[in-house]
């Protein structure tokens, strides 16, 4: 027997998973760093942030360099997800809130990570070298976390 909650994921993470989750309720500033930074592009995804936090110009403001740091870790390594995946105007504008340090990161990563596990764990493939069925998947979100 195995038990996964958000109990379990908050005290391995050590994210806040108490609070509000929802990004439209908390105050959100103006998505500014999209404008600074991905102009050119109709739809970032986290490649684009990747790319961006990565060949940051030396003479940028300390306050981007940290909030595309920070945008950067949110989209690469706590919310993995496939690349295809866009990021959101609403996480962009949480970046530039004052409600990032008291929003409910863990709860919704726990979320996030626990449909992905649902989902997962439906897939079969087909192996056509052992003719037998087989389950395959892709964990995203933050698996890492299951995985302790």
């Amino acid at each position: 027997m195995l038990r996964f909650s958000v109990e379990e994921f908050c005290v391995i993470t050590s994210l806040k998973c108490i609070g509000c989750d929802d990004l439209f309720k908390m105050k959100t500033g103006r998505p500014v760093l999209r404008k600074r930074y991905f102009s050119h592009l109709k739809c970032i995804y986290r490649k684009d942030v990747e790319d961006v936090f990565k060949n940051m110009p030396a003479n940028s403001a300390n306050e981007d360099i940290v909030k595309i740091g920070m945008l950067y870790l949110i989209t690469s390594f706590l919310f993995t997800t496939p690349y295809k995946k866009q990021v959101t105007n609403a996480t962009f504008s949480l970046i530039k809130s004052e409600d990032i340090e008291t929003y409910a990161w863990g709860k919704e990563l726990f979320k996030n990570t626990f449909s992905y596990l649902k989902i997962t764990m439906t897939k079969r493939t087909y192996d056509e070298t052992t003719k037998k069925e087989m389950f395959t998947y892709r964990l995203y979100g933050f698996p890492l976390a299951f995985q302790t």
